[in-house]
């Protein structure tokens, strides 16, 4: 017989999964890649996201591989920290 403490816990994991689906699915996407995008940045696991999107796991890992590095992407082309204006560095004219 499983242990009572485990079974709440799957429970309890199960009830946070469900909140985190009606989050992240509330709004229109255009596609599943995005809606896969939205659930990863609830911290939900690949293979939770392939059950939830009748997907292919390496279609998820796909989609979210593609999203880190669109990501990193757009930090390499942002400025730096340090040229902002009105730090506490900046110079006064």
């Amino acid at each position: 017989m499983p242990d009572k403490d485990a079974v709440l816990r799957d429970v309890v994991d199960a009830v946070y999964d469900l909140a985190r689906i009606t989050i992240a699915l509330s709004g229109k996407f255009d596609s599943k890649s995005e809606a896969v995008r939205r659930l990863s940045e609830l911290s939900i696991p690949s293979s939770r996201i392939a059950t939830i999107l009748a997907m292919p796991v390496g279609d998820v890992s796909s989609a979210i591989a593609k999203s880190r590095k669109g990501a990193k992407v757009k930090d390499i082309g942002a400025p730096p920290a340090t040229e902002s204006t009105g730090g506490k560095n900046a110079e006064k004219t």
